[in-house]
């Protein structure tokens, strides 16, 4: 039985670890760490992870390591690089956090990137802005979850260093893969709705013509292989317009905003215990499918104080919803939206129809209102 590490999950990193024949470790900081994780796996609590990787491995070795969380991809890449475990090393977490570097790495690839170019200092954003043209996309280099993402119309001053790229319409879609061994499985495609940048809503699987659909899954094989990528999970977000498919960046993880969960409601794969047993290289656990299609759509509300939020129950109750979770009450105050925050819930929905799971997502969204001061 391969014994692995577990760098800083959330709960449902540990999702059908019971199924996988591993002993598992988690490292985990004192305020992350719940009973539920205590429950299914050795938790040690520690503000030095790789520290605290080498003593356990010098009293016992561990066969890998991985991370599911964006925060402490790097951590684990650190530690199967010090330990010369199996795991995602550093470098390959970089070609795909350093948004230049993934860039450049899917040259050649089925994903065509938009122009675009590194500003350094404040002096080259000139330089930049008339290189990419406008509109364009101003992004950090290596933040996650659309956090400070703008789409800009004119020049404006930026925090350096920032990338700045040719906008691209058309269509945005994302999709995880599973990859073991240098073998990339594709799941369902999501189609999103976005406002400023921001995630706003996904259904899946989204409606695309089969053979666009195969071209993405070779597209997001030949990705992975160019930054180096073979064990895990992964999320890639592009675009469709004027006939190809255009990078918008990808990741080393499964998606958030319940994308993994909308994925494994469609085919019974989940991206947590997958990555787990594709480390471990042990038979992956799969589970039936639930429905055919899934969607998840984000609440949100005008800037200002909250006065008054109704609706939540009816919207838990409506048909098709599995989950339904709002964190917004009276007194809280709602603020612009940027990555993550300014979303105050979510809604998530099963259907026989991407359509019809969009639609249940959108009934139970209208049925809160939020009023503000």
């Amino acid at each position: 039985m391969k014994r692995l590490l577990l760098v800083a999950p959330l709960d449902s990193g540990l999702l059908g670890v019971g199924r996988i024949p591993v002993d598992l470790t988690v490292l985990q900081t004192a305020e992350r760490v719940t009973d539920h994780q205590r429950a299914l796996a050795r938790v040690v609590v520690t503000d030095d992870f790789l520290a605290e990787a080498r003593r356990l491995h010098a009293e016992r070795p561990f066969d890998g390591v991985l991370a599911m969380n964006e925060h402490f991809l790097l951590d684990a890449g650190l530690i199967a690089d010090d330990l010369c475990i199996a795991g995602t090393s550093r470098e390959v977490v970089r070609n795909a956090m350093d948004k230049s570097a993934s860039r450049r790495l899917a040259e050649g690839t089925g994903l065509a990137n938009p122009r675009y170019r590194v500003v350094r200092s404040a002096e080259d954003l000139a330089s930049g802005y008339e290189h990419v043209g406008f509109p364009c996309v101003a992004k950090p280099l290596d933040k996650a979850g659309s956090e400070d993402v703008r789409i800009l119309h004119a020049p404006a001053d930026r925090d350096v260093p920032v990338l700045l790229e040719e906008y691209v319409g058309g269509t945005e879609f994302c999709v995880d893969a599973l990859s073991r061994d240098g073998v990339h499985d594709v799941l369902p495609i999501a189609a999103r709705t976005t406002r400023d940048c921001v995630e706003l809503a996904h259904d899946m699987p989204a409606d695309l013509p089969e053979e666009t659909v195969l071209e993405v899954h070779a597209a997001i094989g030949e990705l992975l292989d160019a930054i180096g990528y073979r064990s895990g999970a992964s999320h890639t977000e592009f675009k469709i317009d004027r006939g190809r498919l255009w990078l918008i960046e990808t990741h080393t993880r499964c998606g958030g905003d319940w994308l993994w969960e909308m994925a494994g409601l469609i085919t019974g794969r989940f991206a947590q215990p997958a990555a787990v047993a594709a480390l471990a290289g042990v038979p992956e656990p799969v589970w039936d499918p639930v429905a055919a299609a899934a969607a998840v759509e984000f609440l949100t509300a005008p800037e200002g104080t909250v006065t008054g939020v109704s609706g939540l129950d009816a919207a838990a109750g409506m048909d098709g919803v599995v989950r339904a979770e709002f964190t917004v009450g009276v007194g809280d105050r709602v603020t612009a939206l940027n990555g993550g925050n300014g979303r105050l819930g979510y809604v998530l929905t099963v259907a026989d129809t991407a359509r019809e799971a969009r639609e249940r997502a959108r009934k139970a969204i209208e049925a809160v209102t939020v009023t503000v001061a």
